[in-house]
């Protein structure tokens, strides 16, 4: 809400409409607030002139609310209206006015005003903030590599609200005929639908992105996604609104795989084998050596440091360059298979 606020007040009764801006003053409310009797009037200020919010009675002298409605640009608007005129604040309602006071003899209506103003600027203020986040999430949408799209959370499945064509197609659908559905309706599991509702949850909670990975395996092969959520906002419909962002990342998730199956391989033949063995993950510099190696060479794990330094400072000094060079060269063949000789010095000094 900003600090001081601009209001068109539309009200043809002298007395309510002196009584409402004497309220305000009495209050020291930060309104600034401008007067007009009629639909014409009032058309004429909004025509000249840029406001915050529009007060506004239903009946006037030369028309009535809707007679202008639609001359606003970009002003939310409160009814102000009789008691028995509920039908009519409905109506209001339904053609884009975004809240309602009802008159009573005593005026306590008044002092609900500074309420419903603050609650009123600040939902059209994050419902904007909601449409620029979409419009910047559109312009993003048909960017080649990933699934993009816009979901409302509702009380227990996700309302799909926009989503980019690649994103549409992963449901058999196409941009357009998607929105409006539910994940249910698109052949979603019930497990799936709460994994996304409980990390769309945790960035509403939060006010941050919550990334998250999921296995998908609907289709002819399994594939993995990595998706990041964040919410927008509050939506007009009064749900939650989220945007989203899905990746395949199914080829990292295989290499992950595999080197776990091989790490684990690799760990049970250390632990199965007599023999002095020891593996070099080069991107980690860390050594893994089996209980085989300790014994043959009698070091204690405690004195034994995981770095490939360890290895190459007990190489014999006669054979400590020949070894690096047919080691360098073994790497930089990519050879799957090399061999040589070399001397170790043992714990107790020995080769």
């Amino acid at each position: 809400m900003p600090k001081s606020c601009k209001i068109l007040l539309v009200e043809d009764d002298d007395v309510d409409r002196l009584s409402l801006i004497r309220h305000c003053q009495s209050k020291s409310l930060p309104y600034e607030i401008r007067p007009a009797k009629s639909v014409e009037e009032a058309q004429r200020l909004l025509e000249e002139e840029t406001f915050d919010l529009v007060l506004s009675d239903y009946k006037l002298r030369d028309g009535n609310l809707f007679d202008f409605l639609g001359k606003l640009r970009n002003q939310p608007v409160i009814l102000i209206t009789g008691a028995g005129s509920e039908s009519i604040a409905v109506e209001a309602l339904t053609n884009g006015v975004q809240d309602y006071l009802i008159k009573d003899p005593d005026r306590h209506y008044l002092d609900l005003l500074p309420h419903r103003v603050k609650a009123t600027l600040q939902q059209w203020e994050s419902n904007h903030r909601i449409l620029e986040n979409e419009e910047q999430l559109r312009a993003l949408f048909d960017v080649p590599g990933a699934k993009r799209g816009v979901l409302d959370l509702t009380e227990d499945d996700i309302l799909h609200v926009a989503a980019n064509q690649k994103a549409a197609e992963s449901f058999g659908e196409t941009k357009e005929s998607i929105i409006g559905k539910k994940a249910s309706e698109l052949h979603v599991s019930r497990e799936e639908i709460d994994l996304w509702r409980n990390h769309l949850s945790e960035s509403s909670r939060t006010g941050l992105p919550v990334t998250f990975e999921f296995l998908n395996v609907s289709g002819p092969t399994e594939c993995w996604f990595s998706a990041t959520v964040n919410q927008l906002g509050k939506a007009e419909n009064g749900l939650l609104r989220f945007g989203y962002i899905v990746t395949d990342v199914t080829p990292r998730k295989r290499a992950e795989l595999a080197l776990r199956e091989q790490r684990e391989y690799f760990e049970m033949f250390l632990h199965s084998t007599g023999d002095s063995v020891w593996n070099w993950d080069m991107q980690t510099n860390v050594v893994d050596r089996n209980d085989g190696f300790m014994r043959s060479f009698g070091y204690p794990n405690s004195e034994v440091d995981r770095g490939i330094e360890w290895w190459v400072n007990r190489l014999h000094p006669e054979d400590r360059a020949r070894v690096l060079k047919a080691f360098d060269e073994a790497v930089a063949r990519k050879s799957a298979k090399t061999q040589y000789r070399y001397r170790f010095r043992r714990h107790d000094g020995s080769y």
